[in-house]
């Protein structure tokens, strides 16, 4: 038997506008669409069975009624697998449910809230689920089931947090998990992949939902035969989350800095989104406007946040002088030597760091 591990689309979930942009925000709510649309393309390519849908279909019940229709006319598609979904906590069974604001087509199974089981003899497999029917469940709930196997392959389809403690996102433990007898236990809620066991397994959302999120994003290619069990990640993100780090210096004007950072998207793929942490000196008398220049490069179509973890290059004579006889003067002199090249790495960042301190209480004064 051929199974698709995936979960965590988040359809209806886009980016602020108000940040990246009306445009962009429209465009990556449509992507969302677009893979999964690529997942259902992929399992009528590849003989699938079963498309298992580990929580987090939704984003929230704030999904446009067009979009409820075109994931189901995308799933409607389904040549050959059906699609199980059990609801997760971004999209519980409540009263205004997405699962109940359309008729889904024949391809959809949703798992009713509580301990269900579906069936498919013609596999001869059995899921288990549990479908959340409210927003945190922060109890281990489970700890008491012990799903009952019925067929020859039978596999857990489940959303819960066995990664945080505590968790208000249905704590789940390693051990109870072990201790099940299923066959393949398919977990959702973590966005990145994470291989618990060789048949315990977070399959990650298909695309990156926030900058932050880095990593391969796609789902699990699963085989279940007589002979034993085989995984594969199939990555399928349009866009790619990366972290980066640009030293820069007090010489380095704001058109360079945008200049870098722009050739640097357009070497790693202009689509991807970046999350850049600036590191290094800038001018004392000038601070970094990070805000203008995520602006200006959002301007150039490179999607970034900027952490702005520079510091500023003091003239630490200048400053010594003209607070000789203050706390700020005897903190500089404390360091000794004026000259930054006869102090660690440590020594610099903790003179500069305690002079902005100092700095900030000072302007607070006058």
């Amino acid at each position: 038997m051929r199974f698709i591990h995936t979960g965590d689309w988040h359809i209806g979930k886009t980016v602020a506008p108000q940040r990246y942009g009306a445009d962009f925000a429209r465009k990556r709510r449509r992507e969302l669409l677009e893979t999964a649309e690529s997942i259902v393309r992929f399992a009528n390519e590849n003989q699938v069975d079963l498309l298992l849908c580990a929580g987090d279909l939704f984003h929230s019940s704030y999904v446009h009624i067009d979009e409820l229709k075109s994931l189901n006319t995308i799933l409607s598609q389904l040549k050959k697998a059906k699609f199980v979904v059990t609801p997760g906590n971004h999209d519980p069974l409540i009263w205004d449910s997405n699962y109940e604001r359309i008729q889904w087509c024949d391809q959809v199974l949703v798992a009713p809230a509580g301990r269900s089981t579906f069936s498919f003899p013609e596999l001869d497999c059995t899921i288990h689920t549990y479908g959340w029917s409210e927003a945190e469940l922060p109890k281990p709930i489970l700890e008491d089931w012990q799903p009952k196997k019925q067929s020859r392959y039978d596999i857990l389809l489940l959303h819960g947090d066995v990664l945080t403690s505590p968790t208000r996102y249905l704590p789940l433990s390693p051990a109870w998990l072990r201790s099940l007898d299923m066959d393949y236990i398919a977990l959702g809620h973590i966005h990145q992949p994470v291989v618990l066991e060789e048949r315990i397994r977070y399959c990650g959302s298909p695309e990156p939902l926030n900058i932050g999120e880095t990593g391969e994003h796609g789902f699990w290619l699963c085989d279940l035969t007589t002979e034993g069990f085989r995984a594969g990640k199939i990555e399928i993100a349009q866009r790619r989350c990366i972290k980066k780090q640009m030293e820069i210096s007090p010489q380095d004007a704001f058109w360079q800095l945008r200049s870098a950072i722009r050739a640097m998207a357009e070497q790693e793929g202009i689509s991807n989104l970046y999350d850049i942490e600036l590191r290094g000196q800038h001018g004392a008398e000038h601070p970094l406007d990070v805000e203008g220049l995520r602006q200006e490069l959002l301007s150039d179509g490179v999607l970034c946040q900027l952490k702005d973890a520079t510091l500023p290059d003091y003239d630490l004579q200048r400053l010594c002088a003209e607070n000789e006889n203050n706390l700020l003067g005897g903190f500089i002199r404390s360091f000794g030597d004026s000259e930054d090249k006869k102090r660690s790495e440590i020594e610099q960042l903790a003179l500069k760091m305690g002079i902005e301190v100092l700095l900030q209480e000072k302007r607070k004064q006058q």
